[in-house]
């Protein structure tokens, strides 16, 4: 793997801190690969090289979509703001074809983490609307928090990825179910 550079020096994603566990863990960018290479520190006392991984990107998605219903309507479901709006009837990016639905879209922030922070801060946000995402599901019939991970390929082993009974009940309440999309990248490790 090669490490992505600004100006000869590592290109870095984000550094997480957990306090509460004395780690922190800085996300490097790797170039032309989706994942990252996570430097984990022991910050309680001595700041030092804890462990050096490859940590997974994370993306977390809703996407409320119809065909019947314009997206000012699904607008006006929910106080939510949408990452992305798609009026029916507008172009796609490439400029051949026409939309054949609305649509509004809600995505985590792209920046690196673990699965479990990341899934709790999205439900939260989604969270401050649960009437409106429950109406979008109900009228579109999207019910599907879409979860999709680039791992790097390592050695085949997949972990980290899980729902606690938490989890679960905040999905039940929002309505939604989920769906795993996963992709491992990059060349296997010895």
């Amino acid at each position: 793997m090669e490490v992505e550079l600004v100006e000869q020096l590592p290109k870095l994603e984000g550094i997480v801190v957990k306090q509460d566990i004395g780690r922190a863990t800085v996300y490097v960018a790797v170039k032309g690969e989706p994942f990252y290479i996570g430097v984990e520190f022991d910050i309680a006392g001595a700041i030092e090289i804890n462990a050096v991984l490859t940590e997974p990107r994370i993306g977390l998605s809703y996407l409320a979509t119809s065909e019947e219903f314009d997206s000012e309507f699904l607008l006006s479901l929910t106080q939510l703001p949408p990452t992305e709006i798609i009026k029916k009837g507008d172009w796609f990016p490439n400029n051949q074809w026409r939309y054949s639905y609305s649509s509004l879209s809600y995505e985590a922030t792209d920046a690196p983490g673990s699965f479990e922070d990341k899934l709790n801060e999205f439900l939260a946000y989604l969270e401050k609307d649960i009437s409106g995402i429950n109406a979008l599901s109900r009228h579109t019939g999207a019910d599907d928090l879409l979860v999709t991970v680039w791992h790097h390929i390592s050695n085949g082993n997949f972990t980290q990825l899980y729902l606690t009974k938490g989890h679960v009940a905040r999905l039940a309440k929002l309505g939604l179910s989920v769906t795993f999309d996963l992709y491992a990248r990059g060349q296997a490790l010895k």
